[in-house]
């Protein structure tokens, strides 16, 4: 189980918490200056993400799951995975029979991966608490922005890049048009407004005044780079640097990543820690990548990379999300092994003290 509580200190905060919002702010003061530049380095903030971040903090799962389990072996560790497997393969076959259905369900699964990981990282950030609902309703609206606004502002870039998804998988994408696209995207976004409007209002009336400015200082951020970026540019940037960059919270607050202190120097050994544990699957994933880079890619440009990137994602973002809210909801089995030694510590302890007390009572006379 997570540690949640804890405050974040000024150096997670300025890296794990500003970092992303400075990082999408430039971008969009660099396309200001520079119209553009996004549309011609659109797919490289995902290829990018196949090695660093993006790609290595699903990859951790194996580590994670052998995280979770209470015998330290390899047959133990490949057994803990199975499930996690099945579910992979489960979805690779889904994906190859009907990629188009695949991908709109990896759209609202992405939105509530997203969400949950922006509303879990608020609430950490300002050590509040918030009922189930207001943090699900603030969930949902996060994740429908980042998911839908590229298809209200880029309605023909964003189809484009369906099309080229579903192509991976040899089939041909249904013929929409674009504004189609766009109207049903604005009418989410619409009611996502709604949505974060009530949550605005529900955390000023909890006195969470200052989370409810930085939800929305986040959101308008969001919004602008969805709004100025293109959108295979502006999808990727979120992803690398800004869901990706804050799971490193996740990380960090896992009892194997959390050496003391929490410097600088701690966040550079968590990111190392992350790459390093994240190669046993993440080896293999970029094998696996490259071969069908090279069977199902005519030509290796950065645009059809990326596509070929968020294809994986398709498959791999079930088993991921689905293992994270274990690791958030249950405690891994060194951390039950943990609270078994302490408390037959304090039956040790109790133990002893009844034996001390036994031994210097008073012998009665009467």
């Amino acid at each position: 189980m997570l540690r949640t509580s804890r405050q974040p200190d000024h150096t997670e905060q300025r890296h794990l918490y500003d970092l992303p919002l400075v990082v999408l702010t430039g971008a969009v003061l660099v396309e200001i200056v520079v119209p553009g530049v996004s549309a011609s380095l659109t797919g490289w903030p995902l290829v990018i993400s196949l090695f660093l971040i993006g790609m290595p903090h699903g990859a951790i799962d194996f580590s994670l799951t052998a995280q979770m389990t209470a015998s330290k072996t390899t047959h133990a560790y490949l057994c803990s995975f199975s499930g996690y497997a099945v579910i992979l393969l489960a979805s690779l076959a889904f994906f190859l029979m009907a990629p188009a259905t695949a991908l709109i369900l990896f759209l609202l699964l992405s939105a509530t991966h997203f969400g949950l990981a922006d509303a879990r990282s608020l609430d950490a950030r300002f050590a509040v608490a918030t009922t189930p609902w207001l943090r699900t309703l603030s969930a949902a609206t996060r994740g429908v922005f980042v998911i839908a606004l590229p298809f209200v502002f880029w309605p023909d870039e964003s189809r484009k890049v369906f099309a080229d998804i579903v192509a991976i998988a040899g089939h041909v994408a249904p013929t929409v048009a674009p504004a189609t696209f766009s109207s049903l995207a604005t009418v989410v976004v619409s009611f996502a407004l709604l949505s974060h409007a009530v949550v605005t209002t529900s955390r000023v009336r909890a006195g969470q005044a200052e989370a409810a400015a930085v939800e929305a200082l986040e959101t308008a951020v969001v919004w602008l780079a969805f709004f100025m970026l293109h959108p295979l540019f502006a999808t990727g940037l979120y992803f690398l640097a800004w869901h990706s960059w804050r799971h490193l919270l996740t990380l960090l607050r896992l009892e194997s990543f959390s050496p003391a202190g929490r410097t600088t120097q701690h966040l550079v050994t968590a990111i190392y820690r992350l790459h390093v544990r994240s190669l046993p699957l993440l080896l293999p994933t970029l094998g696996i990548f490259a071969a069908v880079a090279w069977w199902r890619l005519e030509v290796w440009s950065v645009d059809l990379l990326a596509a070929l990137t968020i294809a994986f994602f398709v498959v791999v973002t079930l088993p991921h999300h689905l293992l994270i809210e274990r690791l958030i909801t249950q405690p891994s089995a060194d951390e039950e092994q943990h609270e078994a030694r302490v408390a037959d510590l304090a039956v040790a302890d109790g133990k002893i003290a009844r034996d001390r007390g036994s031994h210097h009572a008073p012998l009665n006379t009467a």
